[in-house]
């Protein structure tokens, strides 16, 4: 093994080996970039610019992760790094040129051959190859599941869910808010999404809204409460959201629910802070949590 002379001191140099790339700082600090990137920035930078970290941070992070992968499986340095390389350079291009690989990837993705622009940021991982004397001294091991974990948690969740009264309770205490809970990647209560929600009665009435993100989940309350043994269909959706490269994002909505109330008087929300305590104080059961979170099992 080589030995690097720092100011009279010597230290063996590792090999330069795709396990060594994994203690590298080029990886780290891409690592870094990605969750820096998506709970900082996004809400604050321009989405052009952010899609674009996110894609320089993926490029270093998921050669250097394959690659070691593939050599603790015992394939050859070299084979392992251009095999991860070219991989990674194929499935990125593809994602941002055939819109139907992208939509399987992930519901946010937007095919942009302006991404391509950061193809270069492969080199790091290069770099970080072929410079094992910059590897920190640190035990390569916990990089593995690190890296795994920050690419997890960067890939965007389908925005799906829920919303409570569904087909599975169609009666509803009248006083109690309406509930919805959608995982959506990015700030889904703007005007778009506000025009998505609907409450009508039943002779077509439309009923006015407040929507509040405080509670859990989410709550929809009458602004002048709900009448007793009424019959409702709320709809949710659809509506459209940003995305990383300021493209809207069209979501389909969540089908409509049509519920009756009971008997018991409606209490009104006049505003979103109304309606949050109007949440704490009727708790979405736990069995109607069940029964609408998993509808089709439900049924």
């Amino acid at each position: 093994m080589a030995t690097s002379q720092v100011r009279g001191y010597s230290r063996p140099v590792p090999p330069p080996t795709p396990i060594t790339a994994l203690r590298h700082p080029l990886p780290w600090l891409a690592a870094v970039l990605i969750v820096g990137n998506d709970f900082v920035l996004r809400g604050v930078a321009p989405g052009w610019l952010t899609g674009k970290l996110a894609d320089v941070g993926w490029l270093v992070v998921v050669p250097v992760l394959a690659a070691a992968a593939l050599s603790g499986l015992g394939v050859g340095a070299r084979r392992a790094e251009r095999a991860a390389l070219v991989a990674t350079a194929v499935f990125y291009t593809a994602l941002q040129l055939w819109p139907p690989l992208g939509a399987w990837f992930s519901a946010s993705h937007v095919a942009d051959l302006g991404d391509l622009l950061a193809l270069p940021a492969l080199l790091l991982a290069v770099v970080a190859w072929r410079t094992p004397r910059l590897a920190l001294p640190v035990p390569a091991a916990p990089a593995l599941p690190a890296f795994t974990a920050v690419l997890l948690a960067d890939t965007p969740a389908e925005p799906m869910d829920a919303s409570w009264p569904c087909e599975a309770t169609p009666t509803w205490p009248t006083a109690a808010p309406l509930r919805f809970e959608l995982d959506a990647i990015y700030d889904i209560y703007g005007d778009r999404f506000h025009r998505g929600v609907h409450l009508v009665d039943e002779d077509g009435v439309e009923v006015p809204l407040v929507i509040s993100a405080d509670a859990w989940p989410d709550a929809l309350c009458a602004r002048d409460g709900l009448e007793p043994n009424t019959s409702y269909t709320l709809t949710i959706g659809p509506w459209s959201e940003g995305s990383a490269n300021d493209t809207p994002i069209d979501h389909p909505g969540l089908p409509a629910v049509t519920f009756t109330t009971d008997d018991s008087p409606g209490e009104p929300a006049a505003d979103a802070d109304a309606c949050a305590a109007l949440a704490e104080d009727f708790p979405l059961p736990e069995e109607d949590e069940e029964l609408c979170a998993e509808p089709e099992e439900a049924a």
